[in-house]
């Protein structure tokens, strides 16, 4: 784990010990940690959205036998087998 220090502004600090005084996070470090954690879910769902929309946006085609079997090959190497 590495260590930053962050500068805020008297007001933001306030807010943040009054949601460790309410009992929401252990510490401010917790939860800035929280908040990071959140913005990257965030971005991360944001990105397979616009994937997704490219993907409903592509030319519709029916997939060729070779390329089912493509797929079923590389899932069987992901998915244990039982």
């Amino acid at each position: 784990m590495t260590t930053i220090n962050v500068s805020v502004s008297d007001t933001l600090r306030e807010f943040i010990d009054a949601q460790v005084v309410e009992g929401k996070f252990a510490s401010p470090d917790e939860f800035i940690r929280q908040l990071l954690e959140q913005l990257q879910k965030e971005k991360a769902r944001e990105k397979v959205d616009l994937l997704l929309l490219e993907g409903l946006k592509s030319p519709v085609r029916e997939m060729t036998r070779a390329e089912w079997d493509a797929i079923r090959q590389r899932l069987r190497h992901r998915v244990p087998q039982g």
